[in-house]
């Protein structure tokens, strides 16, 4: 599968790498494994590596996955991810997906992985803070 996914237990959160072609089968069946592994923490911190992906899918496809498979999934969590990209087309299919998903969680866009990694931990950091 084009999607691989880990979950770091050191530091709470979901390691995403997107390789080769990402179709709307892939990228549904990613989803479907993800909201039902048990090993994978409340609240969903992810990282989203897809600097190696080509993705084959595009807005219509985008808003029929968050629609159909994640929201009558996902319940009451919500997410906080950092997406990294390579190019513009990655980017682009990136804010539709988190224009789509809005009111289930933030996705922010990097272009460096450390960055993106120091961004979610400090957020879900504050985040925890203030909810505490």
């Amino acid at each position: 599968m084009p999607i691989e996914y880990h979950v770091d237990h050191d530091l709470g959160i979901v390691r995403h790498r997107f390789s080769d072609e990402l179709a709307l089968a892939d990228f549904q069946l990613f989803w479907r494994e993800l909201l039902t592994d048990p090993e994978v923490p409340d609240p969903l911190l992810m990282l989203a590596d897809l600097r190696d992906c080509t993705f084959l899918i595009h807005g219509e496809d985008v808003h029929r996955i968050v629609a159909t498979t994640i929201e009558p999934m996902i319940g009451d969590r919500r997410w906080l991810a950092a997406a990294v990209v390579a190019d513009t087309t990655q980017f682009g299919v990136t804010m539709q997906f988190t224009a789509y998903s809005y009111d289930l969680g933030v996705t922010e866009i990097f272009h460096d992985i450390d960055t993106a990694l120091a961004w979610l931990i400090e957020t879900a950091r504050k985040s925890s803070s203030a909810a505490a």
